[in-house]
């Protein structure tokens, strides 16, 4: 994919610094990462990763509007621990990209279940609450 996007002079070739240094940004900017390997085996090796953003993602949004289940391989999962620390902003609600965080009582609460361990509200989380 990469050598039809720089042949159609709408991509170009970075370094693995150069890459490094994008990933960390669109992090920080909300972009949920993820890894795609080969014949969708994560066995396999790696053939691309795709820094979506939640609200026009294909897969996220499809997942966001009950079309199709998210079958993610995470070693995270969010969760408050210290809730005398959270002090009920919203930033890690706002930010979750897959609306598992709500904010009620003036504190965050964590749904286990729909967290896909991308690590977006501990990374915005103002108060380390997360």
């Amino acid at each position: 994919g990469s050598k039809h996007v720089v042949k159609s002079g709408i991509g170009r070739y970075v370094s693995k610094e150069e890459a490094l240094k994008l990933i960390q940004q669109l992090q920080e900017k909300g972009a949920v990462h993820q890894i795609f390997h080969e014949q969708e085996n994560v066995s396999h090796p790696e053939i691309a990763i795709c820094n979506c953003c939640w609200d026009c993602c294909g897969l996220l949004g499809s997942y966001n509007r009950g079309i199709l289940p998210l079958h993610l391989k995470s070693y995270y999962e969010a969760q408050i621990s210290d809730e005398s620390l959270c002090q009920g902003c919203g930033t890690c609600e706002e930010r979750c990209p897959v609306q598992a965080i709500v904010v009620q009582d003036d504190r965050s609460h964590v749904n286990a279940a729909k967290c896909i361990g991308c690590g977006q509200c501990e990374l915005q989380c103002p108060e380390d609450a997360i």
